[in-house]
């Protein structure tokens, strides 16, 4: 039985940018390290004819997030990926200041295209793009009069 989530990974064209994006979220860097094309054993597991990378795992909260750069094989950008095709769209992260978060992320190449808006339940939440353009949800913790948090069903 599966007992929780390793980690997700991105691929970037750019691993210094996107390993400074991520520590401006609020990652550390828990390890750096690359691998030579060639190398049988990751090529297998990816899947990939030869694949050669550079690559750093961050760590926030005890969520995991692994960053690759590709020289062996480029690949083109994806381009507009939008929350209702195929696939994995987005991260989401909890906030407690959405206002101060976004004001502080927009320095580090966060880009925005519309102001937060308000769940049913009271939160607020905004889709952002990282600076490769990878969808991020900011989700602003959001405590009721009794002091508990809003249900976690409360979802866009």
């Amino acid at each position: 039985m599966t007992s929780r989530v390793a980690h997700v990974a991105i691929s970037t064209p750019d691993l210094a940018r996107a390993v400074a994006f991520w520590q401006q979220v609020g990652f550390s860097v828990i390890r750096e390290w690359s691998w030579p094309a060639g190398v049988d054993r990751i090529n297998t597991t990816l899947g990939l004819a030869d694949s050669a990378a550079d690559a750093a795992l961050l760590r926030l909260d005890g969520f995991e997030l692994e960053l690759f750069e590709f020289s062996v094989p480029q690949e083109p950008p994806r381009t507009d990926l939008r929350p209702s095709q195929p696939g994995y769209t987005h991260i989401a992260l909890e906030v407690s200041d959405l206002d101060a978060e976004l004001a502080r992320l927009s320095e580090a190449g966060l880009q925005r295209w519309a102001d937060p808006v308000r769940t049913p339940g009271g939160r607020r939440v905004v889709y952002v793009r990282d600076p490769d353009g990878n969808l991020v949800e900011l989700v602003e913790r959001q405590t009721i009069p009794d002091g508990s948090e809003v249900d976690e069903a409360d979802r866009v």
